[in-house]
């Protein structure tokens, strides 16, 4: 086609790289869609962070539970828990008291998570 001032050749633009041409109405409803996502994020985080505490204490019950069982073994010389590598299958007392151990990091642990998650928890509702 050659140009003429009838017919003159028109070029096409190029968008800048990533974007595209969006009429006004399109844009509002992206902004809104954009506010309404980050508002569920917000909601998903608060509740993920609320499970993570109840999670957290109930795993904490838990394992007293466990630290209360061990140290009544021990204390009453009545050991139920069994180990294969000893001759009368019992578990010596200071693995027992080994595992009390590390469930009583495990418990620190999780104290510790629980603290961490309530602290984030503040500095959100603060926003």
């Amino acid at each position: 086609m050659i140009p003429t001032n009838k017919n003159p050749v028109i070029k096409p633009v190029k968008p800048a790289e990533g974007m595209y041409a969006i009429t006004a109405e399109e844009k509002k409803f992206l902004d809104m869609a954009k506010l309404k996502n980050e508002e569920l994020h917000k909601e998903q985080l608060a509740y993920n962070m609320e499970m993570g505490i109840k999670l957290n204490e109930m795993r904490i019950q838990q394992l007293k539970r466990q630290i209360d069982f061990k140290e009544t073994e021990i204390s009453s010389k009545t050991v139920r828990e069994t180990h294969a590598d000893y001759k009368d299958n019992l578990k010596p007392e200071f693995m027992i008291q080994n595992e009390i151990e590390s469930i009583e990091f495990e418990i620190m642990k999780l104290v510790d998570s629980t603290k961490k998650i309530k602290e984030e928890q503040a500095k959100q509702a603060k926003k």
